[in-house]
């Protein structure tokens, strides 16, 4: 087997070569726009960060991939909703005074409920120390 060098090198040969390099510069670029231009704007990539940043407990990416006031507003919508449909049926104007009147307590539920995850995100522990200080038995 001769190993060509120089200007023995063929034409074929070099032809092949440079079509080989372009190739493979060709796949990787493809790669990179796709994982930079599509992949990093997809939900699944999404999920993937919020889950890292609750496990490093990195409240900035947090907030960078969640819309916190939203998703909390949705969720107190939801609870207020299912308190005044699983309580004795009454009529619809009872439920539309109830609902008007919940939406008093909105804001700090929200707020409660920001606080909560956040302090979760931060430390990886809901609520505070106290109601372990509190189930110890310790009666002095």
């Amino acid at each position: 087997m001769k190993i060509w060098r120089g200007k023995d090198c063929p034409d074929v040969f070099k032809a092949r070569l440079l079509f080989a390099g372009l190739a493979i510069i060709l796949v990787c670029g493809s790669g990179l726009i796709w994982y930079f231009s599509f992949y990093t704007k997809t939900p699944d990539y999404a999920l993937k960060m919020v889950q890292e940043s609750i496990v490093k407990h990195d409240t900035v990416k947090f907030h960078k991939y969640v819309d916190e006031d939203k998703l909390l507003a949705g969720v107190c919508d939801a609870l207020m909703q299912g308190i005044i449909e699983s309580e004795r049926p009454m009529p619809e104007e009872a439920k539309v005074a109830l609902s008007g009147f919940a939406k008093m307590f909105k804001s700090p539920l929200v707020n409660s409920f920001k606080g909560s995850l956040n302090q979760y995100i931060e430390n990886g522990k809901w609520g505070s120390d106290d109601s372990e200080k509190c189930g110890s038995g310790n009666t002095d």
